[in-house]
């Protein structure tokens, strides 16, 4: 009995698993259709792979669904021939609020994840004849949301995968999609917009029965958290203070600068309409001037504001003339008279008014595009195309009233929009908004600048009270749009061909009057006057702050809806564990020793030393103690044993071998009541002598045989300890 007890401590002491450490360990990689290479499941492996931002946790699962009794597959019933058949009988709960998936990991029963189906006979099968392996998933760290990532699991069960069985891999992600709702919060700012400007407009909000304002406030308020509720598809049980707390701030955001961002959005187009139609107006006004282009003759530098404008610009930004002190230069040519090409793109420069032979002019090409005007942000071709009623938008020159109707229809002022449109406008348009506001604002400047030079110079712009070479450009330029684009003044009998007395008009003279100049309403409920080109440079750089500042809370109060879920798992074959005959002897027949009792009626009782085989229906491993798997154990608890006993025994040492046999022997039904020991009881076959004469010839007894016993399989246990069932990190 002594030798026995050692026996098992030893057989414990040697199935205590072995280390191995992280390096040593294999490592798997899983790709959008499962592993691509075989699975070394007999021992630990690292499964790794790259997952897009939007995948949260990895859960790969090892489900066993096919296993033999005695390694035999002709007691196979209702089992599963593949892993597209058991993919069929197991569904897993997606929702992930209640799913079980990654709640329990290690050996698990098949029911414990997945929902029962008993009338399906595989699922049957499956749960009460396997079981499946939930390994430590992965989740991603808070560092990398928002990012692609690398998962890795330790797949670490080798006593799970045993010989003579076929297993399945079920890889399941979660997966956390966010979509971004802008139409919610937009519709909720233009109604909560719209109510308050009811309010202040004087018509009362049915609703309230107490202070409007007040009111206005808490019932918008509820109605706002109620939607915004039911699109993150909240309820009690999701409501926890974080989620509660980033829709109060959500709601407070939209209550307060959304609102006035879409307020003051709405607001800016009718402005601007009113300033586009004064504009516009204006334009009508000076009918003449649209369309106008450069006459054929040739232009005074002396005389002529705009030819002695452009010569000193030209000299000014170092183009083609030079000033040599008492006349311009054009590589040898004197040059005292010019020439504008009626497609603005290059000037004829001469020696005369008539010039008569090819070297008394040149025909140059110039960009006038790139000679500035010097005090403004305008070009020399900018003014030159103002003066013919026409400014430049993107790449070209359209006419004045066109731009005004096109800024209409960018912002739907001619069309019956609602105000979602312009929460909705589209970049081109915006974009060219903007470069009209710019366009304009610098047209406004040049206006103002060159207004205020013409009439400071009074009857001689060159006169030395500019005190500069911008003044004076600025003077001509302005010299020329009173005389040749706007209304001619009525000409004075003693004027002749002289200029009249004054050549820039006064703020007084109506018929004359700049777009810079000219006064209009703000709005129609305004009674504020301004410039109709200032008006209308001022509407549009309002209608862009807010449209800027509309984009920039926009983008702040963005309603981002999570969608979590579980995706259509990856079902692969794992793989199965070859059954051989090593695995055979050393997985179902395991050698033992141990201690037998016979309780014979005819004789006394007697003890015998017994030692054997043990045949399990299942793997029953040595480096896997028994009860170790809980209830799953049972498929290992019973085996049959076969042995023999030492003789002679019994009294006298009249118990023996039976006739014509070596020894006595015993079949015996053995329950495995702890790790690597068992108790049996069957029948016990030997030979009995009546007498102690050794010439007697014995005779058959059956007898009751009861016994405890140990495993003995100790080369299965030292070959365990290469096998790494704890890896090391």
């Amino acid at each position: 009995m002594r030798i026995i007890l050692a026996l098992a401590v030893l057989a414990a002491g040697l199935a205590a698993p072995g280390i191995v450490h992280a390096a040593d360990i294999d490592k798997v990689e899983i790709g959008p259709a499962g592993p691509k290479a075989p699975l070394p499941v007999r021992k630990s492996f690292y499964m790794e792979g790259d997952v897009p931002p939007s995948v949260m946790e990895v859960w790969p699962v090892f489900v066993r669904y096919q296993r033999s009794p005695f390694g035999a597959r002709v007691f196979e019933f209702n089992e599963a021939d593949d892993c597209q058949q058991v993919r069929n009988a197991l569904v897993l709960d997606t929702n992930p609020k209640s799913t079980p998936l990654g709640k329990k990991t290690g050996r698990i029963e098949v029911d414990e994840l997945w929902q029962s189906n008993p009338r399906d006979p595989i699922f049957s099968d499956l749960r009460w004849d396997h079981d499946a392996y939930v390994p430590s998933g992965w989740k991603r760290p808070p560092e990398e949301e928002g990012k692609s990532a690398r998962f890795s699991v330790l797949i670490s069960a080798p006593d799970f995968f045993t010989e003579g069985s076929h297993y399945c891999l079920f890889l399941y992600r979660k997966v956390t999609e966010t979509r971004e709702d802008f139409e919610t919060v937009r519709t909720l700012a233009l109604r909560y917009a719209a109510r308050r400007r009811d309010q202040n407009a004087g018509r009362p909000d049915t609703t309230c029965q107490s202070d409007p304002a007040t009111c206005l406030d808490e019932e918008l308020t509820k109605e706002l958290g109620r939607e915004l509720s039911q699109k993150l598809n909240l309820d009690e049980q999701d409501s926890t203070a974080e989620r509660m707390q980033s829709i109060n701030e959500l709601k407070h955001y939209v209550r307060t600068k959304l609102v006035t961002a879409v307020e003051a959005l709405t607001r800016a187009p009718n402005v601007v309409n009113t300033a586009l139609t004064n504009w516009s107006q204006l334009l009508t006004l000076h009918e003449n001037v649209r369309g106008w282009r450069p006459s054929g003759d040739f232009l005074s530098i002396q005389d002529d504001a705009l030819a002695r404008a452009i010569a000193k610009l030209l000299v000014e930004n170092g183009k083609e003339l030079r000033w040599n002190g008492t006349a311009f230069i054009y590589n040898t040519l004197t040059v005292t008279h010019l020439r504008i090409r009626a497609d603005l793109e290059g000037i004829v420069f001469a020696s005369s008014a008539s010039p008569a032979k090819p070297s008394d002019f040149d025909d140059v090409d110039i960009d006038l595009t790139g000679v500035p005007v010097l005090g403004t942000e305008l070009s020399l071709r900018d003014v030159l195309e103002y003066g013919a009623a026409r400014i430049r938008t993107e790449n070209s020159y359209e006419d004045a009233v066109v731009v005004a109707a096109r800024a209409k229809t960018s912002m739907g002022l001619e069309t019956d929009h609602n105000e979602m449109f312009l929460l909705e406008l589209k970049s081109d348009d915006e974009t060219f908004i903007q470069d009209l506001q710019a366009r304009i604002n610098a047209l406004t400047q040049f206006e103002q600048r060159a207004r205020e030079a013409c009439q400071r110079a009074g009857k001689t712009p060159r006169a030395a009270s500019l005190r500069s070479t911008e003044q004076e450009i600025l003077a001509l330029l302005g010299e020329w749009i009173s005389r040749q684009v706007l209304t001619q003044p009525t000409p004075t009998p003693d004027s002749g061909t002289k200029r009249p007395e004054m050549a820039c008009p006064s703020v007084k003279d109506e018929s004359r009057l700049w777009p810079s100049a000219i006064v209009a309403n703000v709005d129609e409920q305004s009674t504020e006057r301004s410039g109709a080109l200032k008006l209308l440079g001022d509407s549009l750089q309002s209608y862009v702050a807010a449209v800027k500042n509309w984009r920039e809370s926009e983008r702040e109060s963005v309603l981002r809806i999570a969608n979590t879920r579980i995706e259509t798992p990856v079902v692969t074959e794992a793989g199965d564990v070859p059954l051989t005959q090593t695995s055979y002897v050393e997985q179902y027949i395991t050698p033992f020793l141990g201690y037998g009792y016979l309780p014979a009626e005819n004789i006394k009782s007697a003890a015998r030393i017994s030692f054997g085989i043990e045949l399990t229906a299942y793997p029953n491993p040595v480096n896997d103690p028994m009860w170790s798997n809980g209830k799953r154990d049972w498929s290992r608890a019973f085996a049959l044993q076969l042995g023999v006993l030492t003789a002679p025994f019994g009294p006298q040492e009249r118990l023996g071998a039976p006739p014509d046999l070596p020894a006595p022997f015993f079949a015996a039904l053995a329950f495995h009541l702890a790790p690597w020991t068992s108790i049996s009881y069957g029948a016990a076959f030997v030979g009995e002598r009546r007498s102690t004469l050794s010439q007697e010839q014995p005779r058959w007894l059956v007898t009751h045989f009861v016994s405890i016993g140990v495993q003995l399989n100790i080369p299965g246990l030292i070959t365990s300890r290469t096998a790494p069932a704890s890896p090391n990190q």
